[in-house]
């Protein structure tokens, strides 16, 4: 009986951690947190075109704006995340609640149909959203 209360205190001296493994693992998360977060970055660029004016006026930073675009496929991004239409309607609303929004912008594609824009702008007014902005480039 005293040999293997000897063999045990004997085994847990003898004991000890690696952290040759653990500094592995742990450059290996390292390694795919950069690698996702510089995908995350390039998913937010939009391709749009906008239509030229040569009346447009530049926009005054300060105020909160709500950013609305529409690619000329017909999706539509809010405050640069996709968001499918069924689901339009509650995220603006959640976002004028939340955020306080004064205004919003469009940015809508040259090659967007002219009814999804007329669309989006009567979903604002049905959400009492009356100062809309549409965005152009300087032409």
């Amino acid at each position: 009986m005293r040999n293997r209360g000897f063999l045990r205190r004997g085994l847990l001296e003898n004991l000890s951690v690696e952290f040759t493994p653990l500094v592995d693992i742990m450059f290996l998360l390292l390694i795919f947190l950069i690698l996702t977060t510089t995908f995350v970055i390039t998913e937010k660029i939009i391709d749009v075109q906008l239509p030229k004016a040569y009346t447009g006026e530049e926009y005054q930073n300060g105020e909160k704006v709500l950013t609305i675009v529409i690619t000329s496929k017909g999706e539509i991004f809010v405050n640069g995340k996709y968001t499918s239409p069924d689901d339009l309607m509650g995220v603006i609303q959640m976002i004028k609640i939340t955020e306080g929004v004064e205004r919003v912008r469009i940015l809508a594609d040259t090659n967007t149909p002219y009814g999804d824009v007329v669309r989006m702008m009567d979903l604002l007014r049905t959400l009492e959203i009356t100062n809309i902005e549409l965005s152009v480039s300087a032409g």
